[in-house]
């Protein structure tokens, strides 16, 4: 936006209304790299900005100002994931959901070649 583009897409891998949570793992980090305080910082603060992002491209989006596609659900698959079978079902549910947003998207970019 702050380059001039006008019309944004953004693709979530979370659903809408996911809140970040702290990691418990938090204070390992903390020990791990204290010679880096400022990565130390930034992984303290990290829910905290994401969850600050999501509110901000929520109010972009009633705008009209960011197209949002994002899952429904995540089918329970999160970040590690390694099955196969649940990757698979995950992206075509991904698939699923931007099919049907096609023609909302093709409004959005005010064009009709997609």
């Amino acid at each position: 936006m702050e380059e001039g583009c006008d019309k944004l897409i953004v693709v979530l891998t979370r659903e809408h209304g996911y809140v970040k949570t702290t990691e418990k793992a938090i204070r390992i980090t903390d020990k791990l790299y204290k010679k880096y305080p400022k990565i130390v910082e930034a992984m303290d603060t990290r829910a905290e900005r994401y969850n600050e992002d999501v509110k901000k491209l929520d109010e972009l989006e009633r705008q009209g100002k960011v197209f949002v596609i994002a899952p429904e659900t995540t089918l329970g698959v999160g970040r590690t994931e390694s099955d196969p079978k649940k990757l698979r079902e995950l992206y075509e549910e991904g698939y699923r959901i931007g099919r049907e947003k096609m023609k909302k998207l093709r409004k959005y970019l005010e064009c009709q070649d997609l």
